[in-house]
């Protein structure tokens, strides 16, 4: 390609941003995050001693459905039904794949006779048709539903769930958890960002 079609393309390509009307409300699409690097070293050394449960086996499946986001993703069924476990909702950024995954929300399922790792996932789907689901996740599924990803660890030890759980919305501070921390770290964050 020769430097003038070059210039060219990217002239044009800026005239076209300029003529853009973004009809998003963008206060919808803010969220606060803490990358906080004393959690997250308390973390590594409290892996380090207990080996609650290994990152690198985390699972990842497309929350919404492709060109249907009406509905699930069929990859949901992929999520076992014979175990509990952790999951993670995150936001894929799709511009810049290794820029990083926009970690919104953790939570947990336990192991009982009526609930499991794949039963959860639809459960958040079923809050959000009906309009009861947690509104800071309810604004993540409505905004960027194409671009939303379930990663989840299956785990049967219910004792473990609840507290690598705890432990994770502690370190990683999802902005759709913001009443799931512990008291010292959520009156810090209230203090910054929720007050």
């Amino acid at each position: 390609m020769n430097a003038v079609m070059t210039v060219d393309i990217i002239q044009d390509y800026i005239n076209d941003i300029k003529k853009i009307d973004i009809s998003q409300n963008l206060a919808d699409m803010i969220f606060p995050f803490c990358f906080s690097t004393e959690l997250w070293d308390k973390y590594k050394r409290f892996d380090e001693e207990t080996h609650l449960i290994d990152m690198n086996a985390f699972q990842k499946v497309k929350y919404f459905g492709d060109g249907n986001t009406e509905g699930l993703s069929a990859e949901i069924s992929n999520i076992p039904d014979d175990t509990g476990g952790i999951y993670i909702y995150v936001i894929e950024n799709p511009i810049v794949p290794f820029s990083g995954h926009h970690i919104m929300y953790v939570g947990r399922a336990m192991f009982t006779q009526n609930q499991n790792l794949r039963a959860r996932a639809r459960t958040h789907f079923y809050q959000y048709k009906r309009g009861d689901e947690n509104e800071r996740l309810e604004r993540v599924f409505d905004n960027w539903k194409e671009y939303v990803y379930l990663f989840y660890l299956p785990l049967s030890d219910n004792e473990k769930i609840d507290l690598a759980e705890r432990e994770l919305i502690n370190t990683l501070t999802p902005p759709c958890n913001k009443d799931d921390y512990s008291p010292a770290i959520r009156r810090k964050l209230r203090a910054n960002f929720f007050a």
